[in-house]
């Protein structure tokens, strides 16, 4: 039985439509290319993402860490302040008019909970706060769209509690 199958495959083998090699090199490159640019400009839009990601965080710890302080700057509230301070952090990266900067405040540490929404500010001396920062990503390249965020746009968020220093 092993023999009839040889057989066969060698006069198959000898066959002249199957012994000639010309342009296998571009079949599989046509095979393999689409897969493999998908693959790079997946990996170069989760790298911009992850970027982003790491300067909206730094931005979000540096202006929470003015915010906590009291510091505001001659003529402007704390908030004013925090937000001139992101523009110049996350500048050269975001459209900072899309930056969206959400505070609560709270009493103490307990009463942060998704059930207690807290105040909508600052808060005062002593007072715990919860800055969220959310910018909407576009991705940029249109066949990565179908793949990652809704429409074309990944929502980045970054989220720091602090507790006010006492003023």
């Amino acid at each position: 039985m092993r023999r009839l199958f040889s057989n066969h495959l060698r006069r198959l083998r000898a066959h002249p439509i199957y012994a000639r090699t010309e342009g296998a090199s571009a079949l599989e490159f046509a095979l393999i290319a689409p897969v493999m640019m998908l693959m790079l400009m997946g990996s170069v839009e989760f790298s911009l993402i992850m970027y982003a990601q790491s300067v909206l965080s730094n931005a979000v710890y540096n202006g929470s860490r003015m915010g906590k302080t009291g510091y505001a700057t001659t003529g402007q509230t704390r908030l004013q302040s925090v937000v001139a301070l992101v523009n110049q952090r996350a500048g050269g990266l975001f459209d900072t008019s899309k930056i969206t900067i959400t505070t609560q405040s709270y009493n103490q540490w307990s009463q942060i909970s998704p059930g207690n929404p807290g105040s909508s500010d600052m808060g005062n001396s002593g007072q715990v706060v919860v800055y969220v920062f959310s910018y909407p990503w576009t991705i940029y390249t249109p066949i990565m769209q179908n793949f990652i965020g809704t429409n074309g746009v990944y929502t980045l968020t970054a989220r720091l509690v602090v507790q006010n220093e006492p003023w």
